[in-house]
């Protein structure tokens, strides 16, 4: 919010110097709306179109994308699968990591359950999965 307004008042305050100067705030007028408003926007998208299923042996993340079309991961739950619970307001379960090749070199990518209301509850089913699977 202050990187926004404090472009607003830059590029007003150039402008009134007269030429095209002011211009060259549009760039972190950009930036700044892009952190306010599209970030939101698309982890809101990203979430209404995730869906998330527990079979009694793998995780299953489908996600309806605008760029990729519909992606299924599939991810083995096994007694040797490393669950980590990320808590908060709401609950994160990682069972899994992907490696992502990008054009700077590779990543790895936590797999999961993300920011789901009944976290604890799932976290429970997926360590009985595991016990199961022993």
């Amino acid at each position: 919010l202050f990187f926004t307004g404090f472009s607003i008042f830059w590029m007003i305050s150039a402008s009134r110097g007269g030429g095209i100067f002011w211009m060259f705030g549009l760039l972190f007028f950009g930036f700044g709306m892009y952190q306010l408003v599209l970030v939101h926007f698309w982890k809101a998208h990203q979430r209404r179109n995730t869906h998330y299923t527990l079979t009694n042996k793998r995780g299953l993340i489908a996600t309806d994308s605008m760029f990729n079309g519909r992606v299924l991961d599939s991810c083995p739950l096994t007694e040797a699968s490393t669950v980590t619970l990320k808590d908060g307001a709401l609950v994160s379960i990682y069972f899994a990591t992907k490696t992502i090749q990008g054009s700077r070199g590779s990543y790895t990518r936590d797999i999961g359950f993300e920011d789901i209301p009944d976290g604890r509850e799932v976290y429970a089913m997926i360590r009985q999965v595991q016990e199961d699977a022993a």
